[in-house]
Order: structure tokens, then C-alpha cells, then sequence
């Protein structure tokens, strides 16, 4: 005979079994959660998301190509798949892939803390605009890269404005001839793809359900990746 305490006739040991149950249902949920955001060597590699993430034939992109703005800016510096693709573009001929490196380094130095400048500025001058450095930068007259030098040797403080004139010289270099050769290159016709991928419609489909986080007047929560 059941001998655990009752209330009202109802033993506790069956009222304790739903919240039991309810508690193991969310440690397995939040364990399989944890799982997906650490990640696995077979994330995105399912047959599934092959299907989905596959890239179209070139000519159905086509019409991409009169549809969409060509130019430096909206390409290449509004856009990070637009951006990856020119950098990798550039990698091609050893004098563009300096620009794209220093670019690189201007990006770093520009997120740099005002007392971290004069250090990250003197490593970028030495690496691309010394004399003798290997990378340096020809196109970048000997009196801009002076000015530059001269301001990280005074005791001036360093501001954020310090390569803006180098900067300007490599955007005009790249957003010239060989922004023309890329737009004729295999790697725009990869871009075209990543746009029309981009213009499916998303379903349900491309979301992973890992659990329900409650339900309510105004429908069910759920985490989804």
C-alpha cells in the first residue's frame, strides 16, 4: 500500500512526478542548446543545408548584373561578402594585396585607445611606409609618408585622422582599374550568387528548433538558430 503523505486523498509522490518530469525536459533542452552554440565540425555540412545554401547556376544570376548598384562603395565597402571577395580578388597581384593589408592595419588602428596609437601608428609606418621596408607602398608619395612620420616622432597627440591621407590614395588606387577587373572577374560572378541567395524567401526551414521557451495568449516562444 502507497503509505507516502496525501493531501486531499492525492499522494505527494505523484504530484512531485510532472515537475520531475518537466525538470528533466529542460536539462535536456538547455544541454542540447549549450551543444549547438559551442558548435560542431559538422555544423552546416548536412545534406540539408548543402541543399539550401547551394549556390545557383551563373546564368540565373544574370539579371543580377543590371539590377544592382556597381560601384566601389556599395559593393566593397557596404557590403562584408562584397568586401571578402575583393580582398581575395586583390590577393592576386602582390601590389593590390599590399593596399588590402593596409587597409587591414587602418581598420585596426582605428579602433585603437588614444594611448595605444602612437605605438599600433609607429608599427603600421615601419611595416608600409618605411624606406626600406618590403611592403612598402610605392604609390604613396614620399612627403604624405613623411608627414605621417613626423607627427609619430613629435610630441603631438596621435588622432584618428593620422593616415587619412594614405587612406584616401589607396581607395582611389583600388577604386579604379582594378575595381573595373574585378567586375569582369570569376569573383563578381560568385557575388551575383551570394546576392540571389540572398533574395530567397526564409521559411521555417531554415531555422534549427532546439526547445520551447513558453507559451501564451500571443502564441509559443521558441529557441531557434
Amino acid at each position: 500500500p502507497d503509505q507516502s503523505p496525501k493531501i486531499h486523498g492525492t499522494s505527494l509522490l505523484r504530484l512531485k512526478i510532472p515537475s520531475f518530469t518537466m525538470e528533466l525536459e529542460n536539462i535536456v533542452a538547455n544541454t542540447v542548446y549549450i551543444k549547438a552554440r559551442r558548435g560542431s565540425k559538422s555544423k552546416g555540412r548536412s545534406r540539408k543545408w548543402r541543399k539550401m545554401l547551394k549556390f545557383p547556376h551563373i546564368s540565373e544570376c544574370e539579371y543580377l548584373r543590371d539590377s544592382i548598384e556597381k560601384t566601389y562603395e556599395n559593393i566593397v565597402e557596404e557590403q562584408p561578402i562584397g568586401k571578402k571577395l575583393f580582398v581575395q580578388f586583390c590577393a592576386l597581384d602582390p601590389r593590390l594585396e599590399k593596399f588590402t593589408k593596409f587597409e587591414e592595419e587602418l581598420d585596426r588602428f582605428a579602433l585603437q585607445f588614444a594611448e595605444d596609437r602612437l605605438r599600433v601608428g609607429k608599427e603600421i609606418a615601419k611595416r608600409f611606409l618605411s624606406t626600406k621596408a618590403s611592403a612598402r607602398i610605392e604609390d604613396i608619395p614620399d612627403d604624405v609618408a613623411k608627414r605621417v612620420k613626423d607627427v609619430l616622432s613629435g610630441d603631438e597627440s596621435i588622432g584618428g585622422e593620422l593616415f587619412d591621407d594614405c587612406q584616401k590614395i589607396i581607395r582611389d588606387c583600388l577604386s579604379g582599374k582594378p575595381f573595373e577587373d574585378f567586375l569582369e572577374s570569376m569573383y563578381f560572378l560568385r557575388f551575383l550568387q551570394w546576392k540571389h541567395l540572398e533574395r530567397r524567401p526564409v521559411n521555417k526551414h531554415y531555422f534549427r528548433h532546439y526547445r520551447v521557451l513558453g507559451k501564451g495568449g500571443f502564441g509559443e516562444r521558441s529557441e531557434e538558430r
